[in-house]
């Protein structure tokens, strides 16, 4: 089984915090930093020989697929690359993490990809993902829908099922997103878990800027990461 990673926020505006947390490009310098760094991680990940390449800009390529994973995101660093079939590369997923003081995690993200049989229906990948978080999480608390797809985006887009649960880990709230689609023969399914409620910034005396820019980064993570994935699979 894999493991990684109320009312859902509108994906219009989910991606527009995205967009402007990516609005200041990388210095080549850092570019080149996590080119290398990411380069050290997939080579360390196993089975990941023939699946996964770094690119020059940082990205992590998924060669079966054509995913691209981002180099990092603004609140989470590439954190291993995931294969699942022994090599074969059509189970696979790129993973995120941004770590607490304690040793665990603030927020951690996933994007898994899955080959699928033509005709393979997204409530049936959804259902199965959706039993693994109750696995997981066997407490967790449904808040209903991740995201609201507005009517202007379902056209552009393939079904997408999604739910978020709060969850109770490490003495504290969790949320844990579920968003699933199915497009171009591939199971798309991103996880995203972060600290607080899915609608909430809590701040104490002690948060700092990039503390609030980190949090708002991890509500609009999942939808990013949605959008990063239907935009290079397939291709």
């Amino acid at each position: 089984m894999r493991k990684s990673a109320g009312a859902g926020l509108a994906v219009v505006a989910m991606l527009a915090g995205a967009a402007r947390a990516d609005d200041a490009s990388p210095a080549p310098a850092q570019i080149a930093r996590l080119r290398t760094d990411n380069s050290a991680i997939v080579v360390q990940d196993k089975d990941t020989a023939g699946v996964f390449e770094v690119q020059d800009d940082g990205t992590i390529k998924h060669r079966q697929s054509g995913l691209i994973c981002p180099a990092r995101y603004p609140n989470a660093a590439f954190f291993h690359a995931l294969v699942y079939d022994a090599g074969k590369g059509l189970d696979v997923g790129c993973d995120y993490k941004r770590p607490d003081d304690k040793g665990g995690a603030n927020a951690k993200l996933t994007i898994f990809v899955t080959k699928v049989a033509d005709g393979a229906s997204v409530d049936a990948e959804f259902a199965k993902r959706r039993a693994e978080v109750a696995q997981t999480y066997p407490e967790a608390k449904s808040q209903g829908p991740a995201l609201t797809i507005t009517q202007e985006s379902k056209a552009a887009l393939p079904d997408v099922r999604t739910e978020e649960f709060l969850i109770w880990m490490n003495e504290r709230d969790y949320t844990t997103q579920l968003i699933v689609a199915v497009s171009k023969g591939w199971s798309i399914e991103i996880r995203a878990t972060f600290s607080g409620k899915p609608n909430e910034i809590a701040l104490n005396a002690g948060s700092t800027t990039q503390d609030a820019a980190d949090a708002g980064g991890d509500r609009v993570m999942g939808a990013k990461a949605l959008f990063d994935a239907l935009g290079t699979v397939g291709k």
